[in-house]
C-alpha cells in the first residue's frame, strides 16, 4: 500500500469515528478539505459493509 491510500484510508475510518461520536462539527471541518467527496463516498461505502472506524480495520 502505498502513503497516499494509507493516509486516505486513515481519513475515511476518521470520519466513521466521527460519525459513530456524532460530532458534527469535526465532520464540517473536514468539508471544506479537498477531495471530502470521495473521501465521503468512501466512507459510506465501508460504512455499509460494517466499518465503524476502528484502528487498522478495512474491508475490501
Amino acid at each position: 500500500m502505498t502513503e497516499q491510500e494509507h493516509m486516505r484510508r486513515c481519513l475515511v475510518r476518521q470520519l466513521l469515528r466521527w460519525r459513530v461520536e456524532r460530532n458534527a462539527e469535526a465532520i464540517e471541518a473536514m468539508r471544506r478539505s479537498p477531495g471530502y467527496e470521495s473521501l465521503k463516498a468512501e466512507a459510506e461505502r465501508q460504512w455499509n459493509a460494517g466499518n465503524r472506524g476502528e484502528c487498522g480495520k478495512w474491508i475490501e
